[in-house]
């Protein structure tokens, strides 16, 4: 069941991804080739009027074949000149690449949305309602009702920011930023480490001893707010985790492949049930909108840069060049995949 739920939600997520390229496409009249769910070779189509749908072996992406596209100039010479792709205007070529990405944060809105409506949303208030005796919240000196509105140099402004930082920094001091009757305060605190059973297991964590609200919110705002403040916290934490892979604090290992993926799945499938399982699907949703936007020519993000390009030199950037970076980077990302996957089964092995 774990494999069938793994491949239906990465289903969803490419099937979504490329019907906003699909759709524009038909929108502004480009002849589609092919739309095709997977990768590899094909293990079912069927023939639309002028557009093959199909299915690939791999359930790892998927791709609309475009004519006009630069890896399709044999096939497109039968195409009428005015359904070619490379033909368009660019802000009609601009909208069929960057839909891929739109549709991926509108599911991820969708999902947060209906889950939220019906069960409600874990409050982003950021208004300490406890501090425990005895803590280094405590001894530091942060208060009830203090609102933490930074820590560091990062703003704070829903609980899920809050959550990241800590994340990222388990076990080093931070200075919260808090506002207290209608001051701002500077409080530095040093977490301890503390021991606990979890399912029989003695887990090591770091305590600083605040409590926020924990009730959830109800009704159809909030669920349209806290669906926004979801899509704006998981953006700005891939931001942080780039940054952090760029100034040398994380390693290349901070990434999952495959098989990581897999491993998430399964956990959310055993720990939260079909709703954590839905939830998740959001947060890939997110994920994968973002890195197609990375200005690479293998992704939607280097095809948009190439565009702009175009737009500021008022000449098309030559095909054969965007056809010789995209195979280079498509060697690249088959490398890193192939290193990503050995890790991630290596951690497998490991546990």
């Amino acid at each position: 069941m774990n494999l069938i739920y793994f491949l239906l939600i990465l289903g969803v997520i490419v099937l979504v991804h490329e019907f906003g390229h699909f759709i524009m496409a038909k929108i502004f009249k480009v002849y589609v080739f092919e739309f095709a769910i997977g990768m590899g070779p094909k293990i079912f189509e069927i023939k639309g009027k002028e557009t093959v749908y199909s299915i690939r072996l791999l359930p790892l992406g998927g791709f609309v074949s475009l004519a006009g596209e630069e890896d399709q100039i044999e096939k497109s010479k039968e195409i009428a000149e005015d359904r070619l792709l490379n033909n368009k205007k660019i802000y009609q070529r601009f909208l069929i690449m960057v839909f891929g990405v739109v549709n991926n944060f509108i599911l991820a809105f969708l999902i947060f949305f209906m889950v939220f409506l019906f069960n409600g949303s874990p409050s982003q208030s950021t208004k300490i309602v406890d501090v425990e005796k005895d803590t280094p919240a405590y001894y530091s000196g942060l208060m009830k009702n203090d609102t933490i509105v930074g820590i560091n140099y990062d703003k704070i402004s829903t609980q899920d920011d809050l959550n990241l930082i800590m994340f990222l920094n388990p076990n080093e001091k931070l200075t919260f930023v808090v506002r207290r009757n209608e001051k701002i305060e500077f409080i530095t605190v040093t977490p301890e480490k503390i021991k606990e059973k979890i399912d029989g297991k003695e887990i090591e964590r770091y305590r600083y001893g605040i409590s926020l609200n924990t009730k959830k919110e109800t009704g159809f705002v909030n669920a349209i707010k806290n669906s926004y403040l979801k899509i704006k916290s998981n953006v700005k934490s891939i931001i942080k985790v780039f940054q952090m892979l760029f100034k040398g604090k994380l390693g290349i290992n901070a990434f999952s492949g495959p098989v990581g993926i897999y491993n998430v799945v399964k956990d959310q499938s055993k720990t939260n049930g079909l709703i954590g399982l839905v939830f998740l699907t959001a947060v890939l949703s997110i994920n994968v909108g973002f890195l197609n936007l990375l200005p690479l020519p293998i992704f939607d993000g280097g095809k948009i840069f190439f565009l702009i390009i175009e737009k500021l030199f008022n000449k098309k950037v030559n095909p054969k060049i965007e056809l010789t970076l995209s195979l280079i980077f498509v060697v690249i990302l088959i490398i890193f995949t192939i290193y990503i996957t050995g890790m991630d089964i290596w951690k497998m092995i490991k546990q």
